[in-house]
């Protein structure tokens, strides 16, 4: 917990058992992530295959609150997948990570600004 400025506490969200679907295809990485979701109390649907969160998404369309992916995966990027899972459920929010810099996001991205739709964020995490 941190202190802002005004003096008020900014609190780390908690879950009450909504469903996340998280696509990495570092199996360590996945595992940490889904440790550390899970212990601020979401359910977690992990994959390493962006193929199968697509379909978990199709099973679990209308209680889905947010998809956490690496931006950069061997078969499909992060903003496309994202892309993807907005056609299924427009609701599902999007949570981007990656242990790699911007500069070499936008060469995997064919060095185009990853597409980014209206409902989705995006933040840096360096490792």
């Amino acid at each position: 917990m941190t202190q802002t400025d005004a003096g008020q506490s900014n609190k780390i969200p908690r879950g009450h058992g909504e469903k996340v679907l998280l696509v990495e295809d570092d199996i360590s990485v996945l595992n940490l992530t889904k440790r550390m979701v899970k212990g601020l109390r979401y359910r977690v649907l992990a994959a390493t295959e962006p193929e199968q969160v697509l379909e978990m998404a199709r099973e679990h369309t209308k209680d889905t609150k947010i998809l956490i992916t690496d931006v950069v995966m061997p078969q499909i990027s992060g903003s496309k997948l994202a892309e993807k899972l907005i056609e299924i459920g427009p609701e599902t929010e999007t949570l981007f990570m990656s242990g790699y810099t911007a500069n070499v996001i936008a060469q995997h991205e064919n060095h185009q600004k990853p597409t980014v739709h209206p409902a989705v964020g995006h933040f840096d995490n360096h490792y």
